[in-house]
């Protein structure tokens, strides 16, 4: 350090160094008294940064399945949908069927329980 300074240009600004008031004392280069150890210790910003981003990954993993649940569940709702509208379809249909089938059905019914069929209907005229 003393070379360092030794090499500055000195400004003009400030008195020449025998034109100072009083030098404090210098203490004269040594060991450092009292060790300093080295702290394995997770500082406070790293910690500060660690929660930062496990807050930003479990936001995005809960972003991520909410997408994904809202995706799914208006598809379910769109098949729900169509299956209600096939559900009154089937019933339709099979309305329309029993309706051409039951006159058969009741037909060979009568038919086997002895019933003839009565022919044309009669028309009478008042007078």
């Amino acid at each position: 350090m003393a070379v360092f300074q030794a090499a500055r240009l000195r400004s003009t600004a400030l008195p020449a160094a025998s034109a100072r008031v009083s030098t404090p004392a210098v203490r004269p280069r040594g060991s450092a008294t009292a060790a300093v150890r080295a702290t394995h210790g997770v500082r406070p910003v790293g910690l500060l940064l660690a929660g930062i981003l496990i807050a930003t990954m479990l936001g995005l993993a809960y972003l991520t399945q909410t997408l994904g649940t809202n995706a799914t569940s208006s598809r379910v709702d769109r098949l729900q949908a169509e299956k209600v509208k096939l559900e009154a379809t089937l019933k339709n249909q099979g309305f329309q069927l029993a309706g051409l089938t039951e006159v058969d059905l009741i037909k060979a019914s009568a038919q086997k329980q002895g019933f003839v069929s009565l022919g044309k209907p009669t028309v009478l005229r008042a007078p």
